[in-house]
């Protein structure tokens, strides 16, 4: 490949073979000038699935500018076909050759992220009642969240970007494309098709293919009325009978101790560069929070020094709002729920090892992550497994990840703990000290240092003036922090001094409701602000203005904001617990142990503080310095990217114990069934707190009878008219939903 616009930041997919025949083939129509044909060839080299053949249709007057762009592009998967017929003709005698088990629609003005066809097969291979695959789309500033999920509305419009995958004999059965609709609309009349024979597709819930604009793609809701009459008309005439019976596909539901199906159904063997390490991390989620900012922290420092990352998150129904940061160090992230049934995970993982040669594997926080170890174990002897675990919780799953820690440890080459604290806590749990090693997360002190310009001006726009003590809790809104208490803390204080505390609280959480609600009835109002999530910068600013860092939790590692106060020079005030004491000394903070009298202890610390401004000073000072002195951020990649190739050497020197094809099986098998379970047990507790909050019903208003009279005589009169070949019924539905939403 001659064309290498890679930035460092991607995984280097470098295919095994260029000539191996292809998984899935790529169509697209080039008939407009000026499209940046290199690019789109670069956004499919770098795809993580390799294993594509490329067929861009030509006709007269695209044929020289589309040669001369990939004139400079030496790929044997590229092919360039004049087409003298329709698109739609010359697409489906191409699919007919093929060997490839799927094709895919790219459309000319868009760009598919590097796992998007990756994503679309294994999700087409491990579904088989489903015949179609895309995913979300942006323009960089909006997503198109629609598609698929739409159903029937697909009768009146289309929801698709043009770009999407189909499994061959699907297209095939379906009669594939012909010239009957207009090109701009090949993708609306293909999954319409696939509709007409009880065949319909899915959506990826994450935006995988890019544009320059969605109104040019007709993703927005003011494009429907820019469709003709000719074509509602055809679709009317031809598909008007799916109104009755369009396919209801359900997405099928994790059974009680299902089999593990182990098949690989696609190839994708990827080449490796001599010089790299590839890395698998385990994690629960892509989050914003202090263990997530350690990882971030990590794969920085990794990506720079001959290390390539592949991301698998293994939490369900969960809103990752933190892709963006994780993608800049690696474009290998797989959001395994968004594409893969969980019974799937543990093959998709395996999968996943062999194809990018994996050398390690890292658990961190990730609870299946532990629990499918013994499967991959069983599968990918070859590779290194390590852990990272922060901290341990006595309340949750009896001890939490260091115990899984502890548990899987002869199948792991060893852990790494962040405090001699976790350390010590799997030691006296069975762990053999000797397999685990520490290394603490440190903080990056150039980019979290003192801002005398930002805490005047964060002070002066909060009204704090320079006496007042401000206090800041930056942390997930959770019972295990105890975000509560800092509220009955700040109540005792005002108690005896009424203005000269303020609090901003930084995050979100469960108990936010809560939290808010003691707030009020303490009457805090004007003393605390919770600000929610903010952006690094934000909490950077609040901490700069800030005088002391309080943090009352139940349960801590050695916390990675405590680490960023301090080095912001705020006086951390912690509960005695993990191992904030490695971190936290008497010159420059306060650990107040968990006890009956704490809350008075918090109080008679905050208090001192508050009378003593030189203290104040000097323990700012301290803190600081010991951060700066012993917890530089620029010691923890080193560390950790000398641990991990220890890990690997020892395992190739002596490996742990193999675990048995038979037992890995069972393991995973297991891991699934507790899925399963925690499921159902979610569901029945969100049913109870639906129960428990339901307002009694109220009486409908006339505009709202109104309402419910239209949808339920008119909708069955309105799609039989729609199937009989009354289009211009469309837009009229639509200017009637539009006038009943303005009324009141």
């Amino acid at each position: 490949m001659s064309l290498d616009t890679q930035p460092n930041r991607y995984f280097h997919f470098i295919p095994y073979d260029l000539n191996r025949a292809e998984e899935v083939l790529v169509l697209t129509l080039c008939r407009e000038a000026g499209v940046d044909w290199a690019s789109i060839a670069s956004s499919l080299m770098r795809q993580s699935l390799q294993t594509w053949r490329w067929v861009m249709l030509v006709d007269a007057n695209t044929i020289q500018e589309v040669t001369q762009a990939m004139a400079a592009i030496n790929d044997p998967r590229i092919q360039i076909d004049m087409v003298d017929s329709s698109f739609g003709l010359a697409c489906s005698v191409r699919v007919e050759a093929t060997s490839a088990g799927y094709c895919c629609l790219l459309h000319s003005q868009t760009h598919i992220e590097p796992t998007f066809l990756e994503q679309s097969l294994w999700f087409l291979a491990t579904h088989p009642q489903i015949a179609s695959c895309t995913a979300q789309v942006t323009d960089g500033v909006k997503t198109w969240p629609y598609g698929f999920e739409q159903g029937n509305r697909f009768l009146e419009r289309n929801y698709l970007s043009g770009t999407l995958v189909c499994k061959r004999d699907a297209y095939i059965a379906s009669g594939g494309l012909d010239n009957a609709m207009p090109v701009e609309y090949a993708d609306w009349d293909l999954v319409l098709k696939l509709a007409r024979n009880q065949q319909w597709g899915y959506t990826i819930p994450e935006a995988l293919i890019t544009c320059q604009s969605l109104d040019a793609l007709g993703l927005v809701e003011a494009a429907n009325e820019r469709v003709s009459t000719e074509v509602r008309q055809y679709v009317a005439r031809e598909y008007g009978a799916l109104i009755e019976q369009f396919p209801q596909i359900a997405l099928p539901a994790l059974r009680s101790y299902g089999a593990i199906d182990d098949h690989i159904p696609i190839a994708n063997p990827l080449g490796k560069p001599a010089h790299v390490r590839r890395v698998l991390v385990l994690m629960p989620w892509l989050i914003v929070g202090g263990a997530e900012r350690v990882n971030l922290n990590l794969f920085e420092y990794l990506t720079l020094h001959g290390y390539e990352i592949s991301i698998a998150t293994t939490l369900l129904n969960v809103q990752h709002n933190w892709v963006d940061a994780f993608a800049q160090y690696t474009s290998d992230i797989f959001l395994l729920d968004h594409f893969l049934h969980v019974s799937d995970f543990p093959r998709f993982l395996a999968y996943l090892i062999h194809s990018r040669k994996i050398d390690l594997i890292m658990v961190s926080n990730s609870y299946f992550g532990y629990q499918v170890l013994p499967y991959l174990r069983s599968c990918c002897p070859e590779v290194a497994i390590v852990d990272y675990c922060h901290s341990g919780d006595e309340l949750w799953r009896n001890g939490g990840y260091p115990r899984c820690g502890a548990v899987y440890q002869q199948i792991m080459d060893f852990n790494i703990a962040s405090s001699e604290n976790v350390k010590q806590w799997m030691v006296e749990r069975g762990a053999l000290p000797e397999r685990i090693e520490v290394a603490y997360t440190n903080v990056d002190v150039e980019y979290w240092k003192p801002d005398p310009l930002a805490r005047q001006r964060v002070r002066s726009e909060l009204g704090i003036r320079d006496e007042q003590v401000l206090i800041v809790f930056i942390g997930r809104l959770a019972g295990e922090k105890r975000p509560r208490m800092i509220a009955e803390i700040i109540a005792k204080l005002c108690e005896r001094d009424p203005d000269m505390f303020r609090c901003l609280m930084i995050g979100d959480g469960p108990e936010r409701g809560l939290l808010t609600e003691t707030i009020s009835r303490l009457q805090l109002n004007t003393t605390i602000t919770i600000l929610g999530r903010i952006s690094d910068q934000a909490i950077r600013d609040n901490l700069a203005a800030a005088d002391v860092f309080l943090l009352p939790s139940e349960t801590e590692g050695i916390s990675v904001a405590i680490f960023e106060a301090m080095a912001m020079g705020v006086i951390p005030m912690s509960a005695r617990v993990g191992g904030q004491a490695e971190l936290v000394t008497a010159d420059c903070g306060f650990l107040i142990p968990r006890d009956s009298d704490e809350l008075a202890e918090y109080v008679a610390a905050l208090q001192k503080l508050s009378a003593e401004p030189l203290l104040r000073q000097q323990m700012q000072h301290n803190a600081r310095q010991r951060v700066e002195q012993h917890f530089p951020l620029s010691g923890f990649g080193p560390h950790m990217a000398a641990l991990f190739d220890k890990a690997i050497l020892q395992h190739a020197l002596n490996p742990p114990a193999n675990v048995s094809t038979g037992m890995g099986r069972e393991h995973a098998i297991q891991a699934l069934e507790l899925q399963r379970v925690e499921r159902a047990l979610d569901e029945v507790w969100a049913d109870r707190e639906r129960l428990r909050s339901q307002a009694p019903t109220h009486t409908l208003t006339t505009i709202g009878l109104i309402k419910q009279l239209v949808k339920r005589i008119g909708g069955p009169i309105y799609r039989w008219a729609v199937g009989h070949g009354m289009p211009w019924l469309v837009p009229a539905r639509q200017r009637l939903t539009v006038l009943l939403r303005g009324l009141r």
